[in-house]
């Protein structure tokens, strides 16, 4: 049984989309309150001190971090069971609505199968175990992400702070020098022009050395919330879209475990195929994401993209960072069953 209803991965990309639009707002929220700190922080001290700082923000950033894998889990994490009811009519009469973490599941499932109930208890259960599991420890590892690229981006914008200032200062200096070169040749009347000029230079000159440490400071501020839009977006998509994937995954592997029986005395299991996006953004460079597109493995079997093992889309257990970052891809899922022996 294919499951031919399920949401092709631009559907399920619509469907992130909308959940990292809630989310991405609260991140760049963060990076403001980061930048307004930097700045004050340099005018009264004239340094910074980048680890400390990035390191203070990582609890606000792991709280959204989790927030943004429970909303996604609590969307995705039973979308294999729905489906398989809405076109097969597969599971019904046993509900069941559990909810930990803020996390509900609802199961509605019917086969002709002795154990059900303690068998749907057993996915409920452990799915619930499994993503509390994972929402504290993944979060962490993508909270040390963030951390780590938060302290490169400070000392980025210092250092571009500093230099803008020290040329904007040459660029005045260039400036007087051309001034200056040009009296020679000018009339008295142009001479006293150009002597106004310089002068209104070396004002300037002085008026931003005596406040050096005011305009680095708001410069530091410009440029990390000339980063913080783009930076809170791909920080929602990889949250977002990593708990997504996990999820089903996870869904449609406890699914499988349990061996549920069709009224045929048939036994399920579950297969699942690399979907990918396939249009001009899809990435074909050092890490291909087309060619595995179709590609068919059992549920609990790696897929192999660009030569590394992924379990689902961006998995990053084992793989590249370059080979999950703005991954779009998804799995799409194959229910089959097999003769009892």
């Amino acid at each position: 049984m294919v499951l031919n209803n399920q949401k092709s991965s631009q559907e399920l990309d619509i469907e992130k989309k909308r959940i990292e639009a809630t989310i991405a707002p609260k991140f760049e929220a963060i990076f403001k309150n980061l930048a307004i700190d930097c700045q004050n922080l340099y005018l009264a001290t004239q340094s910074l001190n980048s680890e400390l700082i990035a390191n203070n923000y990582a609890p606000e950033f792991l709280k959204e971090i989790r927030d943004a894998m429970r909303k996604s889990i609590k969307y995705f994490g039973f979308n294999l069971r729905k489906e398989a009811e809405k076109k097969y009519n597969l599971f019904f009469n046993a509900n069941y609505h559990k909810s930990f973490l803020d996390l509900q599941l609802k199961t509605d499932i019917t086969i002709q199968d002795d154990e059900l109930e303690p068998k749907l208890d057993e996915i409920n259960s452990s799915f619930l175990l499994a993503a509390t599991l994972f929402i504290a420890n993944e979060s962490e590892v993508q909270n040390a992400f963030v951390t780590s690229t938060n302290q490169k981006m400070i000392d980025n914008a210092l250092i571009k702070a500093d230099v803008d200032f020290y040329q904007s200062l040459q660029e005045n200096q260039s400036l007087i020098a051309s001034l200056q070169n040009k009296i020679p040749s000018a009339s008295v009347q142009q001479q006293a022009a150009i002597a106004r000029e310089i002068e209104k230079v070396r004002n300037q000159i002085l008026i931003s050395n005596d406040n050096k440490a005011k305009i680095i400071g708001e410069n530091i501020r410009i440029n990390i919330l000339a980063k913080a839009h783009s930076r809170s977006e791909l920080i929602s998509s990889q949250n977002v879209g990593l708990a997504e994937s996990w999820a089903r995954q996870t869904e449609a592997s406890l699914i499988d475990q349990a061996a549920l029986i069709t009224n045929q005395n048939k036994e399920i299991y579950i297969l699942k195929i690399w979907d990918s996006i396939l249009d001009g953004k899809t990435r074909v460079e050092n890490f291909n994401h087309v060619a595995p597109d179709g590609q068919t493995v059992g549920i609990n079997e790696d897929y192999i993209v660009s030569g590394e093992r992924l379990k689902y889309p961006r998995d990053g257990s084992r793989a590249s960072i370059g080979n999950i970052a703005r991954c779009r891809c998804n799995s799409r899922f194959v229910i089959k069953t097999s003769i009892l022996s």
